[in-house]
């Protein structure tokens, strides 16, 4: 685990540094999946009226359509999919920290796949996007069986027993 915050945390500060800061970054680049000049464009068709680039950390951030801590960052594939340009976005105030859920992301990536078609990473974000719907449905349905079963009494265990971690 600590390793996965260590290897986030070196890109994000890369990322940063390649896009506010305009300093080049030959070891993190590859993972970003476009030149400096394209994402600066593409983070910046997404400010709003008055914002700029000396207004990131303050009035807004860089965050993920598919949250970073849905991707193994210990797996090169995974990095690759999550700091790709199309899985970044910009957020702003309580947006910061709210994670999108999967159908959101799909349809931000299908919005998106229609205007850059040509992505790599494109489809496998929308996997991921429909692996996690998928898991978070069969989540909710093992919920809901151990919820009924509690309330017809054939659970011993406390309520809060009732929510598997994963």
């Amino acid at each position: 685990m600590k390793r996965q915050r260590d290897i986030k945390r070196r890109i994000a500060v890369a990322l940063r540094r390649y896009l506010v800061e305009k300093l080049p970054c030959k070891k993190y680049r590859g993972y970003f999946g476009c030149s400096q000049d394209f994402m600066r464009a593409f983070i910046r068709s997404q400010f709003a009226d008055g914002e700029s680039w000396q207004g990131f950390g303050v009035r807004w951030k860089i965050g993920h359509v598919l949250a970073a801590g849905y991707f193994d960052m210990e797996n090169e594939q995974d990095r690759r999919l999550c700091w790709n340009w199309m899985n970044l976005r910009v957020t702003r105030g309580a947006e910061v920290r709210r994670m999108l859920s999967a159908d959101e992301a799909l349809n931000i990536f299908g919005d998106r796949v229609e205007v850059f078609p040509e992505n790599e990473a494109i489809g496998g974000l929308i996997v991921k996007a429909y692996e996690l719907r998928e898991k978070n449905k069969s989540n909710k349905m093992e919920l809901g069986e151990l919820r009924s079963r509690y309330e017809q009494r054939e659970w011993t265990g406390p309520a809060e027993s009732l929510v598997e971690t994963r």
